[in-house]
């Protein structure tokens, strides 16, 4: 067994806030981890355990089901059905669906299992979702829907043998002023990915540079990213790189006049 957490992953699945009105009234559960990276062989049966705390004042009621989640080229968050992805793991999750009661300060321990089918190559990902139950208050005779934060466990999972990570600039070119760069996973597996963009003048002296954020790049999915250039830049070297340093670095140098 080989369930291992790493800290390059972004704390994505903190809290998904779906609807807001009266946020500040629904409880606030935290996660401890708050996600999970596990790395298991085909046919592999992993458990592993949440703890949740009760961050507000009061007493929460919590519904408890798996979803599936990806990334829009833009790096936000969307919040799929179950089995929707391609990739989804949300059959081989295994927890009790059952809702329960948390209070203020209180730690209850959250079991989970996952069992991985033998056919599985490369990653794959789901959630678990923890919902507030919440009635409809009334006012003056008046229905008020009542703003739930869904908090998500995030669960990435990767199958040791049959991995072939890649990735690649898709697209780089000058659009309405900016630098827009297309980068794509081309392989089986998510990667960690950052990178920098340097901006030259018309002798090739660097006048500015700027980083990548550091995102995740799902399998079979693209980023887009757009740069403002310094005036006084002519060209552009961008260069992604594995920020696990497993796969060569992708470059590639843009005219921007």
């Amino acid at each position: 067994m080989r369930g291992f957490l790493r800290r390059w992953l972004p704390p994505l699945m903190g809290g998904l806030l779906l609807l807001s009105a009266q946020a500040q009234r629904a409880p606030a559960l935290g996660l401890a981890p708050p996600f999970a990276e596990l790395e298991l062989a085909p046919g592999e049966r992993y458990e592993g355990i949440i703890r949740l705390v009760m961050a507000k004042k009061g007493e929460g009621q919590f519904e408890v089901q798996p979803l599936d989640f990806e990334f829009d080229d833009a790096g936000q968050l969307v919040v799929e059905p179950p089995g929707m992805n391609p990739y989804s793991a949300s059959d081989w999750l295994q927890f009790s669906a059952d809702p329960f009661a948390l209070s203020e300060g209180k730690v209850r321990t959250f079991t989970y299992a996952v069992e991985v089918p033998p056919s599985a190559r490369g990653s794959y990902w789901s959630a678990i979702a923890f919902t507030p139950v919440v009635n409809p208050e009334q006012s003056g005779g008046q229905v008020s829907v009542q703003i739930r934060t869904q908090v998500l466990f995030g669960i990435y999972i990767t199958t040791t043998g049959g991995q072939s990570p890649a990735f690649a600039i898709d697209e780089a070119r000058l659009r309405e002023g900016r630098l827009e760069v297309l980068v794509s996973n081309r392989g089986n597996t998510y990667l960690a990915l950052g990178g920098t963009v340097r901006f030259l003048d018309d002798r090739g002296r660097t006048v500015a540079q700027k980083p990548f954020p550091k995102f995740l790049l799902l399998r079979d999915a693209s980023r887009v990213f757009r740069f403002d250039p310094p005036p006084e830049s002519r060209a552009a070297v961008i260069e992604v790189r594995d920020r696990k340093g497993k796969l060569p670095a992708e470059a590639r140098a843009v005219p921007l006049r």
